[in-house]
């Protein structure tokens, strides 16, 4: 039962790219219960993407606080954007998951958003998933944001999104550009 009082925490942390592993160690649950938590969360759509298993064999603790590091600057990162482009939250969370990947799959986003909306959702009956055409409604947003800007989101037919390099660039250097 003590698991559920602490699923937010092992979700966050999910989110957080620790291993199963870790996380079931830390709360000194079973990896395999851990597993079937975060399973059902990312059916839910609270959980973008499933962590590894475990840390690869001989990684020190600096290297596994990166990933840590890493989570805290992509907060930073969709922060900035925020600020220095106008954007939502959502939309912000979306640039930065385009500029991460070299191409990004519909329903990667349509998670992104889920996951979001999970985030803010206060009325617990109210757990039905989003259609996911609402991630070409957020893309077409964010078009007409970036277009000011030089940037342009380039649509991979049946399959997702991608920023060409050089917008990449652009947009990097925009957001380098800010105090």
């Amino acid at each position: 039962m003590a698991e559920f009082v602490f699923l937010p925490v092992i979700i966050a942390l999910a989110n957080e790219a620790v291993p199963v592993a870790a996380i079931a160690r830390s709360f000194e649950i079973s990896s395999s219960d851990i597993r079937e938590m975060l399973e059902a969360a990312r059916a839910a759509g609270r959980l973008i993407e499933m962590p590894i298993a475990d840390w690869p064999p001989n990684v020190n603790r600096a290297e596994r606080m990166n990933v840590l590091i890493t989570q805290k600057n992509l907060a930073i990162h969709v922060s900035t954007c925020q600020r220095v482009l106008g954007l939502t939250k959502l939309e912000a969370n979306f640039l930065s998951v385009l500029l991460h990947d070299t191409e990004v799959a519909k329903e990667k986003l349509h998670l992104v958003n889920e996951a979001q909306r999970m985030q803010r959702n206060t009325r617990p009956d109210n757990m039905t998933p989003t259609d996911p055409k609402i991630v070409d409604v957020i893309i077409c947003k964010l078009r007409k944001k970036l277009k000011p800007k030089g940037v342009s989101i380039s649509t991979i037919w049946g399959h997702g999104y991608y920023i060409p390099k050089e917008a990449k660039a652009a947009l990097s250097a925009i957001l380098a550009g800010t105090p």
